[in-house]
């Protein structure tokens, strides 16, 4: 009996596989736990149009994330902080600093989580971080810190 998967189901196959199953264990396992669907013309065409939708999500969203990086190229995040000995900061300026900082000033929203190998910076002048903006898209977000 073919069934398409509503969820993954361990050695079986992923959300929307199509897979042949024995008809008691899809009757009596998949159907029954809502795990499966019966391949029929309406649950296929329900499945073609989500994958449709899934797809052109992730277009919108990558398109949205090449914005997002061309806009990342231009701007310049500036702090003012009073720096100790040897241009030493006080305090580090931290991802979640970064993060208000362009959500303020420059509306936009990207989360620290996908800042990648950030450690904070402790010292006055440029830096860079580089942020995961969507699966294989990838930014930097250019940081000068000045002496107040």
């Amino acid at each position: 009996m073919k069934v398409i998967l509503i969820k993954d189901v361990k050695n079986v196959g992923k959300n929307g596989d199509v897979v042949e199953v024995s008809e008691g264990y899809a009757t009596n396992f998949l159907i029954k736990r809502g795990l499966a669907v019966v391949q029929n013309k309406a649950n296929l065409n329900e499945l073609n149009r989500q994958k449709e939708e899934e797809k052109r999500q992730d277009m919108a969203r990558r398109e949205e994330a090449l914005q997002i990086a061309e806009k990342l190229k231009k701007i310049v995040v500036s702090f003012k902080e009073r720096p100790g000995l040897e241009g030493r900061l006080h305090s580090a300026i931290t991802s979640k600093m970064i993060e208000e900082k362009l959500a303020k000033e420059f509306n936009l929203k990207i989360d620290k989580k996908n800042f990648k190998n950030f450690t904070p910076i402790k010292a006055i002048g440029k830096a860079s971080v580089d942020v995961t903006l969507y699966k294989d898209i990838c930014g930097k977000i250019n940081i000068e810190i000045i002496e107040a």
